[in-house]
Protein backbone atom coordinates (compact mmCIF):
# COMPACT_ATOMS: atom_id res chain seq x y z
CA UNK A 1 0.00 0.00 0.00
CA UNK A 2 2.84 2.29 0.84
CA UNK A 3 4.64 1.46 -2.42
CA UNK A 4 1.68 1.88 -4.44
CA UNK A 5 0.74 5.26 -2.83
CA UNK A 6 3.80 7.18 -4.40
CA UNK A 7 3.22 5.83 -8.13
CA UNK A 8 -0.24 6.67 -7.45
CA UNK A 9 0.70 10.36 -6.57
CA UNK A 10 2.81 10.62 -9.88
CA UNK A 11 0.27 9.84 -12.08
CA UNK A 12 -2.02 12.26 -10.20
CA UNK A 13 1.16 14.95 -10.49
CA UNK A 14 1.62 13.88 -14.50
CA UNK A 15 -2.33 14.12 -14.81
CA UNK A 16 -2.11 17.64 -13.21
CA UNK A 17 0.61 18.96 -15.58
CA UNK A 18 -1.24 17.87 -18.47
CA UNK A 19 -4.41 19.75 -17.53
CA UNK A 20 -2.61 23.01 -16.57
CA UNK A 21 -0.56 22.65 -20.03
CA UNK A 22 -4.09 22.84 -21.93
CA UNK A 23 -5.00 25.44 -19.62
CA UNK A 24 -1.98 27.59 -20.69
CA UNK A 25 -2.42 26.57 -24.01
CA UNK A 26 -6.18 27.48 -24.03
CA UNK A 27 -5.19 30.75 -22.25
CA UNK A 28 -2.73 31.80 -24.57
CA UNK A 29 -5.29 30.91 -27.70
CA UNK A 30 -7.83 33.26 -25.73
CA UNK A 31 -5.60 36.31 -24.91
CA UNK A 32 -5.08 36.04 -28.97
CA UNK A 33 -9.20 36.03 -29.91
CA UNK A 34 -9.28 39.04 -27.17
CA UNK A 35 -7.03 41.29 -28.15
CA UNK A 36 -8.22 40.65 -32.19
CA UNK A 37 -11.12 41.23 -31.18
CA UNK A 38 -10.42 44.47 -29.02
CA UNK A 39 -8.96 45.34 -32.23
CA UNK A 40 -12.19 45.12 -34.38
CA UNK A 41 -13.83 46.82 -32.13
CA UNK A 42 -11.28 49.54 -32.08
CA UNK A 43 -11.49 49.69 -36.12
CA UNK A 44 -15.21 49.36 -35.96
CA UNK A 45 -15.48 52.50 -33.13
CA UNK A 46 -13.32 54.28 -35.55
CA UNK A 47 -15.31 53.57 -38.59
CA UNK A 48 -18.46 54.70 -36.63
CA UNK A 49 -16.93 58.08 -35.72
CA UNK A 50 -15.86 58.52 -39.39
CA UNK A 51 -19.43 58.05 -39.90
CA UNK A 52 -20.86 60.35 -37.73
CA UNK A 53 -18.16 63.17 -38.34
CA UNK A 54 -19.70 62.81 -42.47
CA UNK A 55 -23.15 62.53 -41.41
CA UNK A 56 -22.78 65.90 -39.14
CA UNK A 57 -20.81 67.21 -42.30
CA UNK A 58 -24.01 66.62 -44.80
CA UNK A 59 -26.09 68.08 -42.25
CA UNK A 60 -23.88 71.14 -42.07
CA UNK A 61 -23.85 71.42 -45.61
CA UNK A 62 -27.78 70.69 -46.12
CA UNK A 63 -28.51 73.36 -43.67
CA UNK A 64 -26.39 75.90 -44.98
CA UNK A 65 -28.34 74.92 -48.66
CA UNK A 66 -31.74 75.34 -47.15
CA UNK A 67 -30.81 78.65 -46.24
CA UNK A 68 -28.70 80.00 -49.04
CA UNK A 69 -31.52 79.02 -51.28
CA UNK A 70 -34.35 81.22 -49.17
CA UNK A 71 -31.69 84.01 -48.83
CA UNK A 72 -31.89 83.66 -53.18
CA UNK A 73 -35.32 83.65 -53.21
CA UNK A 74 -35.94 86.39 -50.75
CA UNK A 75 -32.92 88.61 -52.87
CA UNK A 76 -35.11 86.85 -56.26
CA UNK A 77 -38.55 88.42 -54.95
CA UNK A 78 -36.80 91.60 -54.12
CA UNK A 79 -34.83 92.19 -57.48
CA UNK A 80 -38.20 90.70 -59.79
CA UNK A 81 -38.47 93.62 -62.48
CA UNK A 82 -41.54 94.38 -63.24
CA UNK A 83 -41.63 96.29 -67.08
CA UNK A 84 -44.51 98.16 -68.66
CA UNK A 85 -45.35 98.89 -72.05
CA UNK A 86 -46.65 102.46 -72.99
CA UNK A 87 -48.60 103.81 -75.87
CA UNK A 88 -48.98 107.72 -76.09
CA UNK A 89 -49.77 109.19 -79.62
CA UNK A 90 -48.65 106.29 -81.58
CA UNK A 91 -45.25 106.51 -79.77
CA UNK A 92 -43.98 102.98 -77.87
CA UNK A 93 -42.33 102.66 -74.82
CA UNK A 94 -41.11 99.73 -72.65
CA UNK A 95 -40.39 101.02 -69.11
CA UNK A 96 -39.23 98.44 -66.69
CA UNK A 97 -39.20 99.33 -62.84
CA UNK A 98 -35.90 97.38 -61.32
CA UNK A 99 -35.47 97.56 -57.64
CA UNK A 100 -31.40 97.22 -56.92
CA UNK A 101 -29.59 95.07 -54.88
CA UNK A 102 -30.70 97.19 -51.62
CA UNK A 103 -34.04 96.89 -52.11
CA UNK A 104 -34.44 100.79 -53.40
CA UNK A 105 -36.24 100.81 -57.06
CA UNK A 106 -35.14 102.93 -60.06
CA UNK A 107 -36.55 103.21 -63.37
CA UNK A 108 -35.18 102.74 -66.84
CA UNK A 109 -36.61 103.81 -70.31
CA UNK A 110 -35.49 100.69 -72.41
CA UNK A 111 -36.59 102.29 -75.58
CA UNK A 112 -39.11 104.42 -78.11
CA UNK A 113 -40.48 103.99 -81.39
CA UNK A 114 -40.86 105.34 -82.78
CA UNK A 115 -36.90 106.44 -82.49
CA UNK A 116 -37.01 110.20 -81.49
CA UNK A 117 -33.96 110.65 -84.04
CA UNK A 118 -36.44 109.05 -86.73
CA UNK A 119 -38.59 112.66 -86.81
Amino acid sequence: LQREAPRKRGKELEKLKTIQADLEEQRTVLQAATSQARERLVSAQGQVDAFRRAARQVEAHHRRLVREKGELQRSADRTAPLTVELSVGGKKALLSEVPDTAGCEYSCLLYTSPSPRDS
